[in-house]
């Protein structure tokens, strides 16, 4: 009997904390004399043991003499009988030499896998009862079955007789499974039968199709040697069509028009009969299709004579209209499903139950049942639909207050939470945030994005992943103010470093991204450790979203796994896919003390005049595992914006940066032009370009102008 472990490394951590139980103890018993000193130093030291070994994967470990051998035997057709007889003569043999403590037991498998026997004793044991499907080959689920017959207690191996030939399950999988459970697995081909057999491997045909129109049905079929052969299709034991096929040494699709003229659903077989064909088992495939007929439509009318005009116009479209009053109401999901629509035609909402409104809202929704309503003093919000769940379904708003309608852009406020503006002044912060939190959500903000200004920098930047950094207490302060808000913050390194750069300056120009650096270069390997490592400060602070901005080769994928290793895997990333080396960044760097020392940035931010490379950087990030991506800056990208929207199936998002914000802002101080006007102009056209969601600083304005307008009433 011995210790393993399953994590041996952390083992490591054992001369550290024996160093660090000698220093701490010398303190920390300092008023303690005699055995209640060695005691209490003897409970801690044991305390730490137990720990550092958990982490480790202590595991007791017993050898056992006991060894459970199970043969898993291929009865499948592909294995021929003379290999089948051969198999079983080695079965036999093992079991002959086993030694007297040792256990045997035997798997038979084809479709399915069978316990043929769980105790083989003597030679004569080795018979075969069992009749599995022979016309599939399931490895996995056979060496599923002998790890259950293994005894935790008992040492265990499997040894599978096969030709190999698995055409159902995951053998690759379940011996995974066997590694991970320290059982070997041993092999014993079997040569695979050499026959004449054709087969059908796959049927296909869509879910639905109409009355009396073809639909198209797919065949796979396969042969392992030229054959004629003729294909019967039958629909529920029909014969509906039949033709002759020539099938070559391999695999043959064909597509066959097939047309029913029943309605409903129908069980559609498909047989191939080929001349020589020594397995009758595989020659016969199955699908399912539902048969539409014409449209079908249900009109519910509170009079259902004043429905007969509507009924009228629908049945000149060649539909099939029912037209009810309330005893017509669908009661379940069956009865609802037989129509393609459903039409309220002034029809009120208290002749049904909220039971009812649901099932029409969730058919709607799930199955793609039409539901239309028509007007009268009795449908929609005066006839009681008001924030009911037909209302959740229909395309329209119920609520008859006019408002002025701007594009559905998510604003998100830019907070410099710099060290300066935490400071006290006279007792009071410069900025609350609880105060500004309050008002955000009271406006409609709905999150912010953080960014920090230290009040002391370093080559490391060691303040931006420090647990007390400005922005791990803005992100504490904000939540507890305002839970519902969400909190993005900046990923990156530039407001932290002393040299102005989004990394760590490195030695080794192998490593090098960037130019002109005189003093080095920018180490990206290093740099995504860093960037990990603030990711999970802000993760650990409460942030929802964290948004890399540094531009580095492989960020993304480096913090997606430390979240995850963390786990903080609901933490989302949005990441500045697409940011280019902008001159419209100057106010931002200017009031955040973060331009570059020395060099620039064009070496790791994007080239202005490059459109392709914005995609394949989104491509990038989207394949590392972002769940956002961005375009930066906004306004003079718009062309981006648009490519990324229709290429990517991902949220998007635009930073309206602070010199477009700043151009404006100077423009309307100087009475050149309307600052209102234009910022909603600005950002409806990024809106249009294509974003789900804007970052400005026009955010807090731009929501107070919106609601202002609402609440005049203004088209």
């Amino acid at each position: 009997m011995w210790l393993a472990f399953s994590r041996p490394v952390w083992l490591l951590l054992l001369p550290a904390a024996a160093a660090l139980l000698w220093h701490s103890g010398r303190a920390s018993y300092a008023d303690l004399g005699g055995a209640r000193r060695w005691v209490a130093w003897g409970v801690r030291s044991i305390i730490v043991v137990a720990l550092i070994f958990a982490i480790s994967g202590v595991q007791l470990v017993r050898r056992s003499r006991d060894v459970t051998v199970v043969f898993a035997l291929d009865s499948s057709y592909s294995v021929s009988p003379d290999e089948h007889a051969r198999a079983l003569d080695f079965v036999r043999e093992a079991v002959r030499r086993r030694r007297a403590h040792d256990h045997a037991a035997l798997v038979v498998f084809g479709r399915e896998a069978m316990v043929e026997s769980e105790d083989l004793r003597r030679p004569e044991d080795v018979q075969i009862a069992s009749q599995p499907a022979p016309s599939h080959t399931d490895i996995g689920a056979a060496m599923r079955l002998a790890l259950g017959l293994i005894p935790p207690e008992s040492a265990g191996k499997i040894v599978l007789l096969s030709d190999g030939n698995e055409n159902v399950g995951s053998a690759a999988n379940e011996a995974l499974a066997a590694q991970a459970g320290r059982v070997p697995v041993d092999v014993v081909p079997l040569r695979t039968r050499g026959v004449q057999d054709a087969l059908v491997r796959e049927v296909s045909l869509p879910s639905d199709a109409k009355q009396g129109e073809p639909f198209p049905l797919r065949v796979t079929l396969e042969a392992t040697r030229p054959a004629e052969a003729a294909l019967t299709i039958a629909a529920d034991g029909r014969p509906v069509a039949r033709r002759s096929v020539t099938l070559p040494a391999g695999t043959t699709s064909l597509k066959v028009p097939v047309s029913l003229s029943n309605t409903g659903f129908h069980r559609v077989d498909v047989l191939l009969e080929s001349a020589g064909d020594e397995c009758a088992a595989n020659n016969r495939g199955q699908g399912f299709v539902r048969i539409k007929g014409k449209p079908r439509v249900l009109v519910l009318d509170s009079e259902p004579a004043d429905a007969r005009d509507l009924a009228r116009g629908l049945g000149k479209q060649d539909i099939v209209v029912d037209v009810g009053g309330p005893a017509a109401m669908p009661t379940n999901a069956a009865d609802v499903e037989r129509y393609d629509s459903v039409i309220l035609s002034n029809y009120p909402a208290y002749r049904m139950d909220n039971r009812q409104m649901a099932m029409l809202r969730d058919a709607t929704r799930n199955l793609g049942v039409g539901l239309g309503m028509v007007g009268g003093e009795l449908s929609f919000g005066a006839g009681g639909y008001y924030r009911t769940p037909i209302e959740e379904a229909l395309p329209v708003d119920m609520d008859l207050r006019k408002h002025r309608v701007y594009p559905a852009a998510a604003v998100l406020l830019v907070i410099d939470t710099s060290g300066s503006m935490g400071m006290m002044e006279g007792g009071v912060e410069k900025i609350q945030l609880a105060a500004e939190a309050a008002e955000l959500m009271e406006l409609g903000v709905p999150g912010v994005l953080l960014f920090g200004l230290p009040a002391s920098k370093d080559p490391l930047g060691s303040e931006d992943y420090d647990p007390q950094g400005i922005v791990q207490q803005g992100i504490r302060a904000l939540k507890a103010a305002a839970p519902e808000l969400v909190v993005i913050t900046d990923v990156c390194m530039c407001e932290y470093t002393d040299h102005g750069h989004c990394g760590i300056i490195g030695p080794k120009p192998e490593r090098c991204r960037g130019k002109g650096l005189p003093n080095g270069c920018l180490d990206n390997d290093t740099t995504l450790e860093y960037l990990a490592r603030v990711a999970i400060s802000h993760a650990e602070a409460g942030a929802d979203i964290v948004a890399p901005s540094d531009m580095m080769d492989g960020r993304v994928g480096a913090i997606r796994a430390a979240l995850d290793r963390a786990g903080y895997s609901c933490v989302a990333i949005l990441s500045y896919a697409a940011k280019y080396a902008s001159a419209f960044y100057g106010p931002f760097r200017e009031a955040a003390d973060s331009p570059p020392q020395f060099g620039d940035r064009q070496g790791y931010q994007m080239d202005v005049h490059n459109a392709r490379e914005a995609l394949r950087e989104v491509e990038l990030d989207i394949a590392e595992g972002a769940d956002m991506v961005m375009v930066k800056p906004a306004l003079s990208y718009l062309d981006i914006i648009r490519q990324v929207r229709d290429r990517f199936n991902r949220p998007l998002v635009a930073y309206n940066v602070s010199g477009e914000y700043s151009m404006v802002k100077a423009a309307a101080a100087a009475g050149w032009l309307d600052e209102r006007r234009v910022a909603l102009e600005v950002l409806t056209s990024i809106k249009r370009a294509g974003a789900d969601a804007i970052i400005t600083y026009w955010a807090k304005d731009a929501a107070r102008w919106l609601a202002e307008a609402t609440r005049r009433g203004v088209d």
